[in-house]
């Protein structure tokens, strides 16, 4: 058996050395934090394996356990970004030596591999990982039954049962989902997922993959049905009530967001609502802003997502006496936007800096306009009947006195 390359301090405990082989009681040992106990048995001589029990506390995912962990656990680890304190507990540990070759020591100098077959579960106490959004705070634990065969992962079934975590700043708790990694395949599946989120309900699945060559992947599928909006959006409003309904379909590579793509679409009800709250990853929430200052009570979206890029197909907010409906586009990377709405009645949804302007108008069908920044969005109105004008100096603010030209109101016809 290989020296594993993984320093152990205060070790401690009873070996036991026969002809029928070794047995381990009690071993306990330390590596900085953590803590280690070990036992089971082991043959010696032709057909060496060992069946062993282990169990770690506070254990650090650092450099060192990489270097003695097998490649195939180390690269899983490596997919899911897993970084934080661990607890280890393996009621099933058997190990294998190479046997190519003869002997383990002539396998293992030819790079031949041991065969390992893992039964047990870790737990996570504020552990860090990614599947397509980082998640942190990660409470529970993973249940696994897996096999490694010639340096790979070859088989892996389990489950995840985590109390809470956070993905992108929305806590979600009593998350359970199945794992399974189908033989000889690398890809982890990752089914049945479930929770809860903001007050509704969270579900979904979805697949990780991580080839040896190349970027890992991850498709995602995932449904919020009944969600606080207030709670999901993040807003302080304390008038705002709402619920919310959202499906997203999403795939992309790590660290890579121009290769991401995906659709999507939102359902709010509720009052006082200013914003749709947009789902673009998984539980990457933006907050879709609109150029009104009175509220609507129901509002849908749908859109698709290329890389950075945001398409909002069809946006359509409705009042007790209007319907304001629209489409544009959002682009994260350069921060900006363009978005078209057009509604029948202006004086449902208060358009700031447009109202009035617009107090003649208002059996008239208006196009509104937003171009620009994020950060410093212009917008312009159209009458799709007789009037046009633009409101860029009012956003941007009253120029100089001795600057001061009268606003103009062009005619149209259209």
């Amino acid at each position: 058996m290989r020296t594993i390359p993984y320093r152990l301090d205060q070790v401690g405990g009873t070996v036991e050395v026969s002809p029928e082989g070794v047995v381990l009681r009690d071993i306990t040992a330390s590596h900085e934090s953590a803590k280690f106990t070990l036992s089971g048995s082991g043959s010696v001589g032709q057909g060496t394996s060992w069946d062993l029990k282990l169990a770690g506390q506070n254990v650090d995912t650092d450099a060192a356990l990489h270097r003695a962990l097998p490649t195939a656990l180390t690269d899983l680890m490596d997919a899911l970004k897993l970084k934080g304190k661990l607890g280890i507990k393996l009621d099933r540990f058997v190990y294998r030596p190479p046997a190519a070759g003869g002997s383990a020591g002539v396998a293992a100098s030819n790079g031949a591999e041991p065969e390992i077959d893992l039964r047990g579960a870790v737990t996570l106490d504020g552990a860090n990982l990614d599947v397509g959004v980082p998640i942190d705070a990660v409470k529970g634990a993973l249940n696994f039954d897996a096999a490694v065969r010639q340096g790979r992962l070859r088989s892996l079934t389990g489950s995840l049962d985590l109390a809470s975590m956070r993905m992108a700043d929305r806590t979600v708790s009593d998350f359970k989902a199945a794992l399974v990694k189908p033989a000889d395949r690398p890809e982890l599946l990752i089914n049945g997922m479930e929770g809860s989120l903001a007050g509704g309900d969270l579900a979904g699945q979805a697949s990780l993959s991580f080839p040896d060559e190349g970027p890992s992947r991850y498709v995602l599928s995932l449904v919020v049905r009944n969600a606080d909006v207030k709670d999901l959006a993040g807003e302080t409003d304390q008038n705002l009530a709402g619920r919310l309904t959202a499906s997203l379909a999403l795939e992309g590579a790590w660290g890579k967001p121009d290769a991401r793509r995906g659709r999507g679409d939102v359902v709010v009800t509720g009052k006082d609502m200013y914003r749709i709250p947009v789902v673009l990853g998984l539980l990457q929430i933006t907050n879709l802003s609109l150029p009104i200052s009175s509220p609507f009570s129901s509002g849908i979206a749908r859109y698709s997502v290329e890389g950075q890029k945001v398409t909002f197909e069809k946006i359509e907010l409705r009042s007790d006496n209007m319907v304001m409906s629209g489409d544009g586009k959002l682009d994260f990377a350069t921060k900006q936007v363009r978005m078209n709405f057009v509604t029948d009645n202006p004086g449902g949804f208060q358009v700031p800096f447009v109202r009035d302007l617009w107090r003649g108008a208002q059996h008239e069908l208006l196009r509104i306009q937003v171009h620009g920044t994020v950060q410093d969005p212009k917008v312009e109105t159209r009458s799709m009947g007789t009037l046009w004008t633009t409101v860029d100096e009012v956003l941007k603010g009253d120029a100089p006195e001795e600057k001061k030209t009268p606003r103009k109101h062009h005619s149209t016809t259209e």
